[in-house]
């Protein structure tokens, strides 16, 4: 019985051995934002950072961006013990469950009275604290001409979240708008015409009203009191159970209070106006704190916890900036980048200690590969449409559609030289491995060899049929390889610039190419959708492989040269071994496809970008790319990997040897680094 039973668990090994796959593992997303919200997630350490359209989970207080967790939904509320969200598209409401985010129910609410067949929104709703039942405020528009809605309705109303049954409802032509919910769900606040009611929420009845047309409310965790901002400046406190005036506050200069929020102990109110944070004591009414946590207006700010702040808001063109702030002093003690135009190319720094991103064409972002927090920018006056880092330069290579090769300074964005590079717009930019020279292609079928240093022309190579697409340097900087519209790849001498070969076999356009390193090798990416390994010696096409159903327009190899990366006309990811082998496909999401990609000198960390169909929105992902048994990420799984795991043989916790993950290096591990023997190697 022992025999048979220890038979099975080496037959379950040996399935999990051959299971065992390669894996593209996202560690954080950056999404091209605008947003204008935010909004603490109760019991999760966490925030939506939202705009009209999205909402993005950030994680506190690592801040590491895991992915956006709604499209084409506004949030507007989540019940205070953090169990549901609402979110609000159109007029149609969507309760969702935290902190899955999985979509409990939809609602319709029914037309407005004699407003049916008009264009309803829906303004805000809140859940109960039991996610049984909807609090409602709808209002209602017929349009007189292209241009101009008449409002014809307004409503607030109670809806079973079981079924959409409407409980009651109250609908009048004069504005009513739902403004705020108590946390244990009893009273809700509303705002009709210029009086504030409070209302009972189990059957709609007014309890009491306040004279007041207010800009912004809220009520404190405790349930016990509520804030009312006024229009004159000033922000009254009022007892939750008879609305007696508790005490007054004044705004600086009258400006009105934009936000309230209250402490999560019901200690201090925040007050939003602009640029300005203020810090109340609710029980004495002392100012505590007065700090202005961005450049620009500050578009929304949420306690975090009683001692510390979340705030949005604008640091300069084109950026916004979330920060978690020390409200005694304060001290930032972590901030988050929002960049509101699309990103279009991706590059590591040559350390493999950051990633760029070039974002709308006049900033490149610095990223931290660990969790996705900004480390610096340049921002330019000229438009970049493509850039390349200098090794051991400190310096960043640009060029835009004015067809001039600029250096600048990696640190300010300053310009060291410019020099117009060629007549057409440039196609790509490569530099030597030392960063001592630069290469530059463009349609009008030259390439040009650049110094560094200071922007002299060094030589120029010409004997292209087509525009030349994609141009790399090898890895000792003595040749450039060229791909072309012509059909050709094309392999040049760097010092004399002297053509020594030609690669014909591509059926149409070749979009991409590049060295392999520590190979005599070279791969190119065609618009007949295949990768094609050739020998630089001999000028022989090693191996020819469909890659893509239409064209294949990038490719990347990775620092080792066994991994080759490229994506095409379908937009899918593939990752490949030299010998053809699919190791992994990255398939995006609906309407988006993958653009451009990089691989990081310190394997194995990888970037790509994936652009949606609109062109407007745009994600970059950091994610690393590893092979079953490469236990040094070398990209193939040899000799090293069995010595590793021997060596490490028995040991336990998070030991890189562990190949399965199962907290031990043993026989599992083993028998995928033996399974999996030779894969990516070549």
């Amino acid at each position: 019985m022992r025999r048979r039973i220890k038979l099975v668990g080496t037959l379950g090994l040996l399935l999990l051995a051959g299971a065992m796959q390669a894996q593209l593992t996202v560690i954080w997303q950056r999404p091209d934002l605008l947003p204008d919200s935010l909004l603490i997630l109760p019991g999760m350490s966490g925030a939506l950072v939202a705009d009209y359209s999205r909402a993005c989970l950030l994680p506190l207080p690592d801040g590491r961006l895991q992915r956006i967790v709604l499209r084409n939904e506004e949030v507007v509320s989540v019940t205070p013990n953090g169990r549901w969200l609402v979110t609000v598209s159109g007029s149609r409401v969507r309760v969702r469950s935290l902190p899955d985010f999985a979509l409990v129910r939809e609602i319709d609410p029914p037309d407005i009275g004699r407003a049916s067949g008009a264009v309803q929104h829906t303004n805000s709703a809140f859940p109960t604290p039991d996610g049984t039942h909807l609090l409602v405020s709808i209002d209602a528009c017929e349009w007189v001409d292209d241009c101009n809605c008449m409002p014809v309705g307004y409503a607030v109303m109670l809806v079973r979240v079981a079924d959409g049954q409407v409980i009651w409802e109250r609908v009048q032509d004069e504005e009513l708008f739902l403004l705020a919910l108590s946390p244990d769900g009893q009273q809700a606040l509303v705002e009709n015409s210029y009086k504030v009611e409070i209302l009972r929420v189990s059957d709609g009845a007014v309890l009491y009203s306040l004279p007041h047309r207010v800009v912004s409310t809220a009520y404190s965790p405790d349930g016990q009191l509520f804030a009312l901002g006024h229009w004159n400046g000033t922000v009254t406190l009022h007892r939750a159970s008879d609305g007696t005036l508790v005490r007054t506050f004044q705004m600086p200069g009258n400006r009105y209070a934009q936000r309230l929020r209250f402490s999560p102990n019901s200690s201090y109110l925040a007050a939003l106006e602009g640029e300005r944070v203020l810090i109340w004591d609710v029980s004495t009414g002392t100012t505590l704190s007065d700090i202005e946590p961005h450049g620009r207006a500050t578009r929304s700010v949420d306690f975090y916890n009683n001692e510390q702040l979340l705030t949005l808001g604008e640091e300069m063109d084109y950026t916004l900036t979330t920060r978690l702030l020390d409200w005694q002093t304060g001290a930032s003690v972590r901030q988050w980048l929002w960049v509101i135009s699309r990103c279009s190319q991706v590059r590591f720094t040559p350390d493999g200690q950051s990633l760029g991103a070039l974002s709308g064409g006049y900033l490149i972002i610095f990223w931290s590969l660990s969790d996705g927090l900004w480390q610096h920018m340049l921002k330019v006056r000229e438009r970049i449409e493509l850039f390349e880092f200098l090794p051991g330069q400190s310096a960043i290579v640009t060029a835009g559609p004015d067809q001039v090769l600029r250096l600048r300074d990696l640190a300010t964005g300053g310009q060291r030289w410019g020099v117009v590079a060629h007549d057409s717009a440039l196609t790509d930019i490569a530099s030597s491995p030392d960063g001592a020279r630069i290469a530059t292609a463009s349609y009008e079928r030259v390439l040009k060899w650049w110094n560094a240093a200071n922007g002299t022309l060094l030589n120029s190579f010409g004997s292209h049929l087509g525009g030349v697409t994609a141009i790399d340097v090898s890895p000792d900087g003595t040749l450039l390889a060229s791909a072309s519209y012509d059909g050709t790849v094309r392999l040049w001498q760097t010092a004399t610039g002297m053509l020594l070969r030609i690669f014909s076999g591509h059926s149409g356009t070749v979009w991409d190419v590049a060295f392999i390193p520590n190979s005599t090798l070279l791969v190119s990416a065609g618009a007949d959708g295949t990768l094609r390994l050739w020998d630089i010696g001999t000028g022989t096409a090693l191996r020819t492989w469909q890659a893509a159903a239409g064209g294949v327009y990038r490719l990347g190899v990775s620092p080792t040269g066994h991994i080759i990366a490229s994506t095409g006309e379908d937009g899918a990811l593939r990752f490949w071994t030299r010998t053809a082998e699919l190791l992994w496909t990255l398939t995006p999401p609906p309407a988006f496809r993958v653009i451009d990609f990089d691989f990081s000198s310190q394997s194995p960390y990888f970037a790509h970008i994936l652009l949606s169909e609109s062109l407007y929105d745009s994600l970059t992902v950091m994610a690393t790319f590893t092979l079953p048994g490469d236990v040094d990420r070398n990209g193939c799984v040899d000799d090293g990997d069995l010595l590793q795991v021997l060596f490490a043989f028995g040991q336990t916790g998070d030991v890189p040897a562990d190949v399965d993950g199962n907290g031990v290096v043993d026989d599992g591990d083993l028998l995928i680094v033996l399974f999996r023997f030779g894969l990516g190697c070549e």
